[in-house]
C-alpha cells in the first residue's frame, strides 16, 4: 500500500474518534449546566451593578437556560451576537460556566473590569470599553428621523413625510411598506436595523442623510430577514447601494435566499472632520417576501 493511501486510511479511522470526542465534550458541558437557583444568583449580581446602556450575553452563546432570571435586561440571544452593534454601546455583562470570554468579542474593544465565581457554578464577568476602542461618530438607525426618505417612481418622486411608530411612511401609514426601526432575526442573530421593504417592479426606495460627520471609516451592513431567506415564495434578489456624495462604495445584489449579513466599508480618512451626504438605495424586481434591512455608522 502506498504512503498516501495509508495516510487516507488513517485519517478515515480517526473520524469516528473525533466524533466521539465532540459528543463527550457536549455531554460534559450539558452536565455542568447550572441549576435555576445558580442563574438567579448570577442575575442578582448583574442587576446590582447594572447601568443604562449595559448589555448581557451568555457563555457559551447557546446557554439560554438562565434567560428568565435576567428578564427586563438587554439580553442579546442567539448563537451569534452582533458584536459590531454591541461595540457601539456601553458595558457588557457575561454569565456562563465555560471560563472563556464571550465568543466573537472583538479583540481590544473591551477589558475585563470584574469577575465573580459564584458557588452555583456560574461565572459573572463585567467588561468595560477599552481605551483603544474606536469612537462612534454617527449611527444611522437612532438618527433615522434626520433622514430624507423617498420612493423614486419612473415618472415621479414621492417624498415620505409621515413619521409614525418609529418609521417613515409614504402617502399613508402602512404596516410593512415603510422605512423604520425594528429588531428581527437577520444573518443568524437578533439585530436592531433599519427595515426597508422594497417596492414592486424595481422602483427604488432612497434614504438620504444630508450631513453625516466623517472620521476614518464609514460602515454599512445589510441583508434579508430569516423569514425572507426561508420563504418558498420569495420574489427575487434585492439590490442594495450605498453612496457617500457621488462615490458608490456598495452596490450588491443580495440573492433571494441569501442568509448573510453583508458588510461594506469605506475609508474616509481623507475627509475626516468634514460632513458628507450618505444615500442608501434599495430596490427589487419583485417585492414578494422581500423583508430587508441595513445599518450604517461612521467611526473615528
Amino acid at each position: 500500500m502506498s504512503a498516501w493511501r495509508k495516510a487516507w486510511c488513517a485519517a478515515g479511522l480517526l473520524l469516528p474518534v473525533v466524533a466521539v470526542v465532540h459528543f463527550v465534550v457536549g455531554l460534559r458541558q450539558a452536565a455542568r449546566a447550572p441549576e435555576e437557583a445558580a442563574w438567579r444568583e448570577a442575575a442578582d449580581v448583574v442587576r446590582a451593578g447594572w447601568k443604562d446602556g449595559d448589555v448581557m450575553v451568555f457563555v457559551p452563546a447557546w446557554a439560554h437556560e438562565g434567560v428568565p432570571a435576567f428578564e427586563g435586561l438587554d439580553v442579546r440571544l442567539g448563537e451569534s451576537v452582533d458584536w459590531h452593534e454591541v461595540t457601539k454601546l456601553g458595558r457588557v455583562w457575561a454569565a456562563g460556566w465555560t471560563g472563556r470570554d464571550p465568543e466573537g468579542m472583538p479583540e481590544g474593544a473591551f477589558r475585563e473590569a470584574d469577575r465573580r465565581d459564584l458557588d452555583g457554578g456560574v461565572t459573572v464577568r463585567l467588561y468595560e470599553p477599552a481605551a483603544a476602542r474606536p469612537k462612534l461618530l454617527y449611527d444611522f438607525r437612532p438618527r433615522l428621523e434626520d433622514a430624507k426618505v423617498a420612493r423614486v417612481h419612473k415618472d415621479r418622486r414621492e417624498e415620505c413625510t409621515i413619521w409614525r411608530d418609529d418609521a417613515w411612511h409614504c402617502g399613508a401609514v402602512h404596516p410593512w411598506q415603510n422605512v423604520g426601526r425594528r429588531r428581527q432575526d437577520v444573518g443568524g442573530a437578533m439585530r436592531d436595523f433599519i427595515w426597508t421593504h422594497p417596492l414592486d417592479k424595481g422602483a427604488p426606495i432612497e434614504i438620504r442623510w444630508p450631513s453625516v460627520p466623517l472620521g476614518t471609516r464609514l460602515v454599512v451592513h445589510f441583508g434579508s430577514t430569516q423569514r425572507a431567506v426561508d420563504s418558498a415564495e420569495a420574489g427575487g434578489p434585492v439590490r442594495f447601494q450605498a453612496k457617500l456624495g457621488n462615490e458608490v462604495f456598495a452596490d450588491v445584489e443580495v440573492g433571494k435566499n441569501d442568509p448573510e449579513w453583508h458588510e461594506a466599508v469605506l475609508d474616509t480618512s481623507a475627509r475626516s472632520g468634514q460632513l458628507g451626504e450618505v444615500v442608501i438605495t434599495v430596490s427589487a424586481p419583485n417585492y414578494k417576501d422581500r423583508q430587508f434591512g441595513f445599518t450604517g455608522d461612521s467611526w473615528m
